[in-house]
């Protein structure tokens, strides 16, 4: 898992949320933690990371929609305000705001006892 080709391709798993938790139990929780903040350390990554971790959800008004959970992110990349507050410091980037005003309405959809 920690070879450079393994890594490279993670962003095709399907559920990248499992697999890093499978990740972290056969290797280590530092590991993990060593990619992800390899990874976030530029908008781009962060941004590509919080796509990733999406998974299905339905609502009975919605239907089918991504989510996005507060624990997923908060086990994987850090407290959900810092990487609230992060997005919206991201909102004046032209060529990211789409993706950032999509993953806040996404959560806020997914977590209801968040505040945007």
């Amino acid at each position: 898992m920690n070879a450079p080709e393994m890594q490279d391709a993670l962003f095709s798993h399907h559920n990248l949320s499992g697999y890093l938790y499978a990740w972290r139990e056969i290797d280590s929780d530092a590991q993990v933690s060593g990619w992800i903040s390899t990874v976030t350390a530029d908008d781009d990554g962060f941004i590509q990371l919080l796509e990733a971790l999406r998974g299905q959800s339905w609502d009975s008004v919605i239907g089918n929609y991504r989510s996005l959970k507060t624990e997923d992110i908060e086990q994987l990349i850090g407290p959900v305000n810092a990487v609230i507050a992060r997005l919206q410091g991201l909102k004046t980037a032209p060529r990211l705001s789409a993706e950032v005003d999509d993953l806040l309405k996404t959560l806020r959809r997914s977590n209801r006892d968040i505040r945007i």
